[in-house]
């Protein structure tokens, strides 16, 4: 398998199943970011099939064309570090995706609390001042002194704690499943029965990128990750607004 040369990082690819879930192809091409990631070997395969799919919905991609595609979003380098959620904890705020709290001040009161101990709040908060302010948009009363105290010391980001994040694996998760999504788009079966002697489903794909990155797991770790769904309801309590 040859590497991708798009250049492109892990975690650009968690967005992948999301935008490419659209089927625009011109519009990917066309894209200045997107652009890049349309030459590659992996673009190129998977626009491909998309194309064949568009004329033919019975077609569907081989094991070999999977690996391909796949390739570059299953980069172990990419897998240590939890996503920050602080971007999304942002978009919640100003409505851009749910749940909406329309710029609540309930909400943004909360985030002011919880920044205290989780850092991915104390990011949000950065990240709503800097594009209220870039947009001349009024600071509630609540942000503007949060800003102050932020300005003159009085108030500091929260320590990340040492040692492993208790959702660690979070991170591997996020590229695993959006790897299965992306498969299960251009017609593979996302599992199997386990005792199948076709051996051919999309974890069984990510499950054989993961070996040739040296980074081996058993098909029913990966079907694991693809179906529980505990894990994710935890790091979503956890890190998701009450």
């Amino acid at each position: 398998m040859t590497e991708d040369n798009s250049k492109l990082t892990p975690a650009f690819y968690t967005l992948l199943a999301p935008l490419l879930a659209l089927d625009r192809r011109r519009d990917i091409e066309n894209d200045p970011v997107w652009g890049a990631w349309a030459k590659s070997d992996a673009g190129v395969t998977y626009l491909r099939i998309l194309e064949q799919r568009e004329h033919d919905s019975d077609v569907q991609v081989t094991f070999e064309e999977a690996k391909t595609i796949i390739y570059p979003m299953l980069d172990p380098a990419g897998f240590n570090e939890t996503p920050s959620r602080g971007p999304v904890y942002m978009r919640h705020w100003f409505g851009f995706s749910p749940p909406n709290y329309g710029r609540s001040i309930e909400a943004l009161r909360l985030f002011i609390k919880l920044s205290q101990k989780e850092h991915d709040y104390w990011e949000a908060l950065c990240l709503i001042t800097a594009r209220l302010l870039r947009e001349n948009d009024p600071l509630d009363d609540d942000l503007r002194l949060w800003l102050a105290d932020v300005m003159d010391g009085n108030r500091k980001p929260p320590k990340r704690k040492p040692g492993k994040r208790p959702y660690a694996n979070v991170g591997r998760d996020i590229h695993v499943r959006a790897a299965i999504t992306v498969l299960e788009g251009l017609g593979l079966q996302p599992t199997r029965n386990v005792e199948s002697a076709r051996r051919e489903s999309a974890c069984d794909v990510v499950a054989a990128v993961l070996a040739e990155h040296g980074h081996s797991s058993s098909y029913q770790a990966i079907a694991t990750i693809w179906t529980d769904a505990k894990t994710w309801r935890k790091y979503e309590d956890s890190h998701g607004v009450p």
